[in-house]
């Protein structure tokens, strides 16, 4: 089942608030006509509503505003300065970490003297999660997807975002929080020359190993990319398949293979073990693809399996 935006649907249950302010007075005939709400009913029942299927265009995709929170957190907490706790420190963060140790063992000098001036410039500065897009292009079976269709948002409000980020938060890095990045090239240019401009580093998930190339990530590396988390979930054909995940191992460990070469730090723990179809056979051949793609990352590689 797809839903819609959120957006929607929770403006329609604030007005409803604004006309049912207590608990005692619940219209829950009016909670039934909003679409896209799960509630306990008069009977003591769970009651789910329709299926809200209704989007925002890209035009009207807007980004938070962080001092309604500062206000926010002024009246009902006492210290409107709360607000810079929804930020973490980069220092703090052990994929950080682990790409300063990735970069410091690399064999290539230009690219480690570059990416650690640029980490030890934001290192005492904070990252933020940001949306450049909503939406997936794929169809794949085991996912519950939350939007239909896949809409990026516009890079100059980005830009404007980043930059408010920058001057209040003391944000110096941008964690990428799309279901899928990278399927709009265009777009993810622009973004990764926006990150270049304002001295910001960044990093991605939710990526597909075939929506870039060895072109793409040096771009993106090129552009203060530090780390990207791929979509891995299998590493036997066969279960690929049944996923409709629409791509290879062989496209996978290229991905991951090209990060190495261009010194992007990368990942490849999430796996899903179980779905229809499944044997000890496929499992293996995933632990094995796991161990393969570890051993080319220079990660332990090790694995131990039962006859």
């Amino acid at each position: 089942m797809r839903s819609g935006d959120g957006e929607i649907p929770f403006v329609k249950l604030l007005d409803y608030f604004k006309l049912n302010p207590t608990r005692g007075q619940l219209d829950y005939e009016g909670l039934c006509k909003i679409k896209g709400l799960a509630f306990i009913d008069e009977n003591n029942k769970l009651k789910v509503t329709a299926s809200s299927n209704e989007q925002l265009p890209a035009s009207a995709m807007t980004y938070p505003d962080y001092d309604k929170l500062r206000l926010g957190l002024q009246e009902f907490g006492g210290n409107g300065e709360l607000i810079h706790e929804f930020f973490i420190p980069i220092k703090e963060l052990e994929f950080m970490q682990n790409f300063i140790s990735l970069i410091r063992g690399s064999q290539q000098s230009q690219l480690r003297s570059e990416a650690l001036k640029l980490y030890e410039k934001n290192i005492n500065k904070k990252i933020a999660p940001v949306f450049s897009s909503r939406g997936c292009v794929a169809r794949c079976t085991f996912c519950q997807r939350a939007r239909k269709g896949y809409s990026a948002y516009v890079p100059s409000d980005l830009e404007n975002h980043v930059l408010e980020l920058k001057e209040k938060y003391n944000v110096g890095a941008i964690h990428l929080v799309d279901e899928n990045f990278g399927s709009d090239r265009k777009q993810s240019y622009a973004l990764a020359q926006i990150m270049k401009k304002h001295d910001f580093i960044w990093d991605a998930d939710g990526v597909r190993p075939s929506s870039v190339t060895y072109e793409d990530l040096k771009f993106y590396k090129e552009h203060n990319m530090f780390g990207i988390g791929f979509g891995t979930e299998s590493g036997s054909q066969k279960i690929l398949d049944i996923m409709e995940k629409k791509y290879t191992p062989k496209i996978i460990y290229n991905a991951i293979s090209n990060c190495k070469k261009v010194g992007i730090y990368t990942t490849h723990e999430g796996y899903l073990i179980g779905m229809p179809g499944e044997t000890e056979k496929t499992v293996k051949e995933t632990a094995e693809f796991r161990a393969l793609l570890a051993f080319i990352s220079d990660k332990n590689w090790s694995i131990k399996t039962q006859p």
